[in-house]
Formats: structure tokens, C-alpha cells, sequence
């Protein structure tokens, strides 16, 4: 469920047009929550994964408005 949730979150960190960062990490954790059962174990899994996107998404956020900047907005990681 990660994975999938990663492609998603990454693409919006790449793109910053349609999504806050605050948003994007919680489009993470929706479709991890989506795409795999409701078990404890799981559940703490996407609340750690979460909490760890929040406390350091920011360095990755801010890499990619500086390469938006330099390269414009037709700039994509995926």
C-alpha cells in the first residue's frame, strides 16, 4: 500500500500546482488507508509514515519548488 500511496504523494511534491504540501501528505495517507486492510498493524504503520512525511517532507518539498523555479513547471519526477 505504501508504494502505490508513494507514487501518488511524489507526483504531487513534483508538480506544487494543485496541492499544499499539508494536502499532499494527506492524499498519502488516504490511499495507503485505501489500499490496504484495517488492521492495528497497519494502521500504525500509515499514522508512523504519515507523521515522518510531516516532520521531514519539507526538505523534499522545498528541493522541488527550487528545481520548479529554475526549470519551470514542465518539470516532473515521474
Amino acid at each position: 500500500p505504501q508504494r502505490i500511496a508513494a507514487y501518488f504523494h511524489d507526483y504531487l511534491y513534483s508538480e506544487q500546482t494543485s496541492f499544499t504540501r499539508k494536502h499532499s501528505d494527506q492524499v498519502f495517507r488516504w490511499v495507503m488507508q485505501a489500499a490496504s486492510d484495517e488492521t492495528y498493524r497497519n494502521a500504525f504503520r500509515r499514522w508512523a509514515m504519515y507523521l515522518a512525511l510531516r516532520a521531514g517532507g519539507w526538505m523534499a518539498w522545498r528541493s522541488n519548488q527550487k528545481k520548479l523555479a529554475e526549470l519551470g513547471h514542465g518539470w516532473r519526477m515521474l
